[in-house]
């Protein structure tokens, strides 16, 4: 048997090498991590032999294409035998061996029935935490969540606020691992869904170039076997940095930049930058700020407004501007109300500008347990998905153009460094350069928009 020899192979290397401690691993490509009874016999014998020799075995690990992983020690299955010397064979004692195939740990059926008792769990609590967000004040603090993970989908944020509202950077144990840091010794992992696609073989008829059915000699349908992609997910678990130790993160660029306020200047470039429509700035009334013209597929934000004032107009208002933009409205099934677009622009913006650090103690929404009365929650569910994928789409893009921005600029200095020195004076002056231009305003009756 092919586990005999490398059992041979592993006691000569740790022999030659003098190993004083042994800890096993393999790889499945299948990403099946149920052992096989070969993998059960290799454990079990080299444990046996190891221990009698004075190489203790402390683990067998079976790891996948994925960051998940089988652990013989964890499942309470492998543990280190202790061996008194005998005269005789008779005399022998294995303590503390349990051969895999003989505990309940390796039932397939088992497992499987767990897994989809734990994704009915998931699923409840996520149904449950949609209406407990509307009907309590936890619909900010969902907001906070995806502002900091911006790239989780929406039923794993409210996975993540539900089990940990105070997470601020999230990984696997792998990737954890791979940056220099190790989960503290108890913590219990953040569970979410991660992807877990198959493929199935499926039996159908054979078509032409045309899209006609291929028929036989007898007229038949020919048959041919296709494979096709089934979606589909599994529970996993993800660790917050508050729960590792190990090597200093390294400072996230854009982040920082964005919270120091002599930036402002550059983060509101990207954000003008990234506009789906034209930007202008007006003289306006009243408490008014800013508002997007619908027939005109414009923006418009009051002139004389703090820095910060003009960022949150603008996330507003640009998440009116792709998500209620007349094109937009057209792809709707129902027409959407004015309360409706309000809350989606609100809390795109809230949570964009949470992302960036920017002072949003003057948002509140309060009023959502009244606009959320009486919807169902998959009505529910989609306001939240709309939300998070616009929020998610503009912190992206915003990044990549700060990142662009930055790396000009600096190009620039570079280039001109010791030629000019009054060049650096120029480039520092960019809020001078970035004076708006004031556009003649029309009257409240003549504008279609969404105001702030």
């Amino acid at each position: 048997m092919w586990y005999k020899k490398c059992n041979l192979e592993i006691l000569h290397v740790g022999l030659k090498i003098k190993l004083v401690l042994h800890q096993h691993r393999h790889f499945h490509p299948s990403n099946n991590l149920t052992p096989s009874k070969e993998d059960i016999l290799l454990t079990d014998r080299l444990q046996k032999v190891c221990t009698l020799i004075g190489i203790p075995i402390l683990d067998h690990i079976i790891v996948g294409t994925g960051d998940e992983y089988y652990s013989f020690k964890e499942k309470q299955i492998l543990t280190i035998p202790t061996s008194d010397l005998a005269d005789t064979i008779d005399q022998f004692k294995w303590e503390g061996n349990k051969v895999a195939e003989h505990t309940k740990y390796f039932d397939p059926k088992k497992i499987a029935e767990e897994r989809k008792n734990e994704m009915k769990e998931i699923t409840d609590k996520l149904e449950k935490g949609v209406i407990e967000i509307y009907s309590s004040d936890k619909y900010q603090e969902l907001l906070k969540t995806m502002a900091k993970f911006p790239r989780y989908s929406l039923n794993n944020n409210l996975l993540i606020m539900m089990q940990k509202p105070d997470a601020t950077l999230c990984q696997s144990f792998t990737g954890w691992k791979q940056m220099g840091r190790y989960v503290k010794k108890g913590e219990k992992g953040i569970r979410i869904l991660a992807p877990a696609p198959f493929k199935l073989e499926k039996e159908q008829d054979k078509v032409d170039t045309n899209g006609k059915t291929v028929l036989d000699s007898d007229g038949e349908p020919v048959k041919e076997k296709t494979e096709i992609s089934i979606s589909s997910f599994k529970p996993v678990s993800t660790f917050d940095l508050s729960q590792t130790e190990g090597e200093p993160l390294p400072q996230i660029g854009v982040e920082e930049l964005s919270r120091n306020v002599k930036e402002y200047a550059t983060l509101f470039e990207a954000i003008k930058a990234i506009s789906p429509v034209p930007i202008s700035f007006e003289k306006m009334q009243g408490n008014e700020k800013g508002y997007f013209q619908k027939k005109e597929n414009r923006i418009a934000i009051k002139v004389g407004m703090s820095e910060v004032q003009n960022v949150k107009t603008l996330i507003h208002e640009i998440a009116h501007a792709k998500l209620h933009s007349i094109e937009a409205q057209q792809l709707k099934a129902g027409k959407q109300s004015r309360n409706s677009k309000e809350v989606e622009a609100e809390s795109v913006a809230y949570t964009v500008c949470s992302h960036y650090g920017i002072d949003t103690s003057d948002y509140s929404f309060s009023y959502v347990a009244t606009w959320s009365k009486g919807k169902n929650i998959p009505e529910l569910k989609e306001s939240l998905n709309t939300i998070q994928d616009a929020s998610a789409e503009l912190i992206t893009r915003i990044d990549e153009k700060v990142r662009e921005i930055v790396s000009e600029k600096e190009n620039i200095v570079e280039k001109l460094e010791g030629k000019k020195p009054s060049v650096r004076k120029i480039l520092m002056k960019e809020k001078d350069t970035m004076k708006p231009k004031v556009r003649n305003i029309k009257s409240k009756n003549e504008k279609e928009m969404d105001l702030c």
